[in-house]
C-alpha cells in the first residue's frame, strides 16, 4: 500500500508538472519606441493577446490614437471603432508576429529554425556561453531569402540577425532580460534595427511587462472576430 501510494504520488506529480509546461495563451503590456530614418520619432502603447491554438494576434492600442490591429491566417486588419480601416497580407514585422508563438511552443532559443524544414545549420561558433549558429535556406527558400545568425547564450535567444539572398542584412534583433514564467522565458526588452536604403535603418525597441501566461478570462480579446 505504501509503495503504491509512493507511486501514485510520483505520477500526479509528473502529470502536474506536464501540465505546468503546456503554454497557449499570452498577453501583455508594450510599448514600442521608434525612430524613424529622418531622426523623427514616435511610441506605441497597448496590449497584446495571442492564442496558440487559434493562432489569433491582436493589438489593442491605446495610444497614440485608439485602434486594433488584428493578424490571422497571413491576413493584418486595422479596426479603428467598428470599422476596418486597413487590410494586408503581409505582417509589417515578421519577427514581432512569430515572437509569441515560439515562446509559447518552447522554440525561440532556435526561432523555431531547428524544427522547420525551410532552414539547416551550416556553421557553429562557440565562444564561452555563447552560442553563434549559421542557418542556411534549403528547397524553395534557396535563392528566394537568405541566412539567419542566431545567438544564444545557454538556453535563450540573444539575438537574431536575417539577410537578403545577396547577403546584405535585412535586420538584427537583440532580446534582453529574460523573465522565467513557470519554465516559459520570455524577454522583456526587445531592440530591433530594419536596415532601409542608403544604409539607413528604422530602430525600435519593444518593452513588455504585467505578461500574464495561460489566461483564463478576456475571451473577446482571444477569441476576436471582425466587425
Amino acid at each position: 500500500m505504501f509503495r503504491f501510494s509512493i507511486c501514485l504520488i510520483c505520477l500526479l506529480t509528473a502529470l502536474q508538472t506536464v501540465q505546468a509546461q503546456y503554454f497557449y495563451r499570452f498577453s501583455t503590456d508594450f510599448s514600442v519606441k521608434e525612430e524613424m530614418p529622418d531622426g523623427s520619432q514616435a511610441l506605441t502603447l497597448g496590449t497584446i493577446y495571442y492564442d496558440a491554438h487559434s493562432r489569433k494576434l491582436v493589438m489593442d492600442i491605446d495610444f497614440p490614437e485608439k485602434k486594433i490591429v488584428y493578424a490571422h491566417d497571413s491576413l493584418v486588419y486595422t479596426i479603428v471603432g467598428d470599422t476596418i480601416s486597413n487590410k494586408s497580407n503581409t505582417f509589417i514585422n515578421f519577427f514581432e508576429g512569430n515572437l509569441y508563438h515560439l515562446a509559447l511552443t518552447n522554440e525561440l532559443n532556435s526561432f523555431g529554425l531547428e524544427n522547420s524544414n525551410a532552414y539547416e545549420i551550416t556553421d557553429i561558433e562557440r565562444n564561452n556561453n555563447r552560442l553563434i549558429s549559421t542557418w542556411e535556406p534549403l528547397g524553395k527558400y534557396k535563392g528566394v531569402t537568405g541566412k539567419i545568425l542566431t545567438l544564444n547564450e545557454g538556453k535563450k535567444l540573444t539575438g537574431i540577425v536575417f539577410y537578403n539572398k545577396e547577403g546584405k542584412m535585412l535586420s538584427k534583433q537583440n532580446l534582453n532580460n529574460y523573465q522565467n514564467y513557470s519554465g516559459l522565458l520570455f524577454p522583456h526588452e526587445v531592440v530591433q534595427q530594419l536596415y532601409m536604403q542608403d544604409e539607413k535603418y528604422l530602430y525600435k525597441l519593444y518593452t513588455y511587462k504585467n505578461v500574464v501566461i495561460n489566461e483564463m478570462g478576456n475571451e473577446n480579446w482571444y477569441n476576436y472576430t471582425l466587425p
